[in-house]
């Protein structure tokens, strides 16, 4: 089971930009998958605060790349950006 390096850190300071910030893969695509890859180990296998925060960030993630916008479905990394942009770095204390 894979956890990408980022989630080392406490998990308080977990966002979406910052990981995609640090993460090295390529395309984009690669740093998406890996993100969701990551945070669904955490919610399968780990403590309950941890699984608490990767559970949010995966529903906020689902719930960005489905949001309609003027009636058609965003594309993807459009949908992603927009709403960490707008909103949460990370919902500290989540």
């Amino acid at each position: 089971m894979s956890i990408h390096e980022y989630f080392d850190q406490t998990y308080t300071e977990w966002n979406i930009r910052e990981f995609l910030n640090e993460c090295n893969k390529e395309p984009f695509q690669q740093k998406i998958d890996t993100y969701l890859k990551s945070i669904e180990n955490i919610v399968r296998s780990d403590k309950e605060k941890r699984s608490k925060k990767a559970q949010h960030l995966f529903d906020r993630y689902k719930k960005a790349i489905t949001k309609p916008v003027l009636g058609y479905r965003q594309s993807f990394s459009l949908a992603v950006f927009k709403s960490f942009n707008q909103s949460d770095s990370g919902l500290i204390g989540v």
